[in-house]
């Protein structure tokens, strides 16, 4: 497996210091969640892009994926009007053309809140989810950019929670440019048996993120670990396996380290 951290772990400031940490630990690539640089990702320049992308690709690290994709945005709605769908489509489009520009293959979707049912029947939000992401997955195919699904946990909404309504809603988009991303977090939260995700979707799966409960930093106290990454091996996952962990109060670069070399240690 590849491995990678995600740059909300460390202040945007210390971008260098935490890329030198990770390129010194041998992981393969940085995850990029845009808006940690940018206020907003979507007015960038493209010669500040590439700027980014060659000052990461110094470190001979990857931008293998993007996410926290509508971070920057709490005002957007999914289930509305088609105005307001079509405002999140051009978006999520402008977000593509980074990842292009950035040769980042992937980009994730999780949103939880803004695909949150809010009382609306929820057969008609899948549909109303799997017409938007066919529209997506169209334009973002012109760009060679995948646009994932990453089902959440109850905790953050309550619409595609578990790796399997995750992959049965990659089934009814249909569409080469729209696939599945599993958190570890999230199939903790609801109970998911590990080895019977990895044996049934392991081929399907394009990228993961991984922490502890409540997005700790990944380490031998959280003993499921061990048990997923046999499971990924046993059933021949190779792509990404990146780590989402919040910033710590205390020193982001010592808790990075700690993190990576476990991450190598266990996933690697």
């Amino acid at each position: 497996m590849k491995l990678a951290v995600s740059n909300i772990a460390w202040p945007a400031e210390q971008l260098d210091q935490h890329l030198r940490i990770l390129s010194d630990e041998g992981i393969d690539g940085m995850e990029l969640s845009p808006s940690m640089i940018w206020k907003d990702p979507t007015t960038i320049p493209d010669a500040e892009i590439v700027k980014l992308k060659d000052h990461v690709k110094s470190y001979n690290l990857l931008i293998p994926s993007m996410h926290s994709l509508t971070y920057p945005r709490p005002d957007f709605e999914i289930y509305g009007s088609e105005y307001k769908r079509n405002e999140i489509k051009d978006y999520i489009y402008k977000l593509g053309i980074m990842a292009n520009i950035m040769e980042c293959p992937i980009m994730v979707f999780g949103s939880g809140s803004l695909r949150k049912s809010k009382g609306m029947d929820k057969e008609l939000c899948i549909r109303i989810l799997t017409d938007f992401f066919q529209s997506v997955a169209d334009r973002l195919m012109e760009l060679n950019v995948m646009l994932l699904i990453e089902p959440l946990s109850r905790q953050y909404t309550d619409i595609i929670n578990t790796s399997t309504d995750g992959m049965d809603l990659v089934k009814k988009v249909n569409h080469a440019f729209f696939g599945l991303h599993i958190d570890l977090k999230s199939t903790f939260d609801e109970n998911e048996d590990q080895e019977l995700l990895w044996k049934s979707y392991s081929q399907d799966i394009r990228h993961c993120h991984v922490s502890n409960p409540e997005m700790e930093p990944p380490d031998e106290t959280f003993s499921y670990h061990k048990k997923v990454a046999g499971s990924m091996r046993k059933y021949g996952y190779k792509n990404f396996v990146s780590i989402e962990m919040k910033k710590k109060k205390d020193d982001t670069a010592d808790v990075l380290k700690k993190s990576a070399r476990y991450l190598k240690s266990v996933y690697g």
